[in-house]
């Protein structure tokens, strides 16, 4: 395919890998996880393969995952029930047995995701593990995906029943909050109004630290001590940053941007005040548990302040930063 890293690579499944799939299928060991229980014919998978280029017919694609060395198939990841009009679909891995516990099922589902949110441009992704695939669970849970409901003995064995944990990932290229600041009618307010309401104690209240901001009228809270910080990011700032201010800087979209922005206890990357908007680069450095969190709080905070929260990766503004520009505006602008 066309996505690849140092170590895996990942492309679409060919006729030339039915009798690879023929093997992993027929596989009873991995039955209870596939949901299987008949056997699969070498025609049947071969059937399949001729159309597993067509995601959005198919509303599946089977990915095969090989070794960026030397080319050796050492698995595959299956994206099943694709739903376009609501922008999800299911993910589920499988690494051969001899390969299994070497961070290669961390790194393919990795390059899914980034595939799925950035070319396919889902909203979430979701999976169903039993509660007994601890792996699994380990796997999707340091990802970042999220437990959001479980399905009650909903797996027979011949040990009894077992349990489905439902776990979600949402995209980090999605416009995270809408301001809660409403007048009358819903007609959002003025500034001089919006902005009296930023006051240490309503900030308290949401559970803001205040003691390092200062409040000046008719402007964000931000705390002084970053404003070193934020010159110097702005002097030495990394090359997504440069392409994604090269789309926005000089009302080219018709608004004012800022970058390096310090907002709270943060520096956001780009801050539009006529738009209530923060625009954040996600790097590689944000896909860990404790950075999504971080990020999740961060987030918070930011619509406390009635701010719309945008994130992007790293990777698509590289790659395409006037399609990045162009899609945050649009997405801004239709939900105006």
């Amino acid at each position: 395919m066309f996505i690849k890293n140092d170590t895996i690579t990942l492309r679409c499944a060919e006729p030339e890998d039915a009798e690879q799939i023929f093997r992993w299928e027929n596989d009873r060991d991995i039955w209870r996880v596939s949901g299987t229980h008949t056997p699969y014919s070498r025609f049947q998978i071969e059937q399949f393969l001729l159309s597993n280029n067509d995601l959005p017919a198919q509303k599946q694609l089977r990915l095969m995952i090989d070794l960026t060395e030397n080319g050796q198939t050492i698995g595959c990841v299956d994206i099943y029930d694709y739903d376009a009009f609501n922008s999800r679909a299911g993910l589920g891995i499988l690494i051969d047995k001899e390969f299994r516990q070497q961070g290669y099922a961390k790194a393919a589902l990795a390059l899914c995701v980034e595939y799925l949110f950035h070319d396919v441009l889902l909203h979430q992704v979701y999976c169903s593990i039993d509660e007994t695939n601890t792996e699994s669970l380990q796997l999707f849970l340091g990802q970042g995906f999220e437990l959001c409901g479980r399905r009650k003995d909903w797996i027979k064995t011949l040990e009894g029943y077992l349990d489905v944990h439902e776990y979600q990932l949402m995209s980090p290229i999605n416009v995270e909050a809408t301001p809660p600041f409403k007048g009358a009618g819903g007609i959002k307010p003025t500034p001089t109004d919006r902005f009296s309401v930023f006051t240490p104690d309503y900030l308290q209240q949401n559970g803001i630290h205040t003691d390092n901001l200062i409040f000046i009228p008719f402007n964000l809270p931000y705390n002084p001590n970053l404003k070193l910080r934020s010159r110097d990011l702005r002097n030495d700032c990394q090359l997504s940053e440069k392409m994604l201010w090269n789309q926005l800087k000089g009302k080219q979209t018709g608004y004012t941007f800022n970058r390096q922005k310090p907002i709270l206890n943060y520096i956001a990357d780009f801050y539009c005040k006529e738009l209530d908007l923060v625009i954040e680069i996600d790097g590689a450095s944000h896909f860990s548990k404790e950075a999504q969190d971080y990020d999740k709080e961060r987030n918070r905070q930011m619509q406390v302040l009635g701010l719309k929260v945008i994130r992007v990766l790293d990777s698509e503004v590289r790659k395409h930063p006037e399609h990045v520009a162009k899609s945050i505006m649009d997405e801004i602008l239709t939900s105006k």
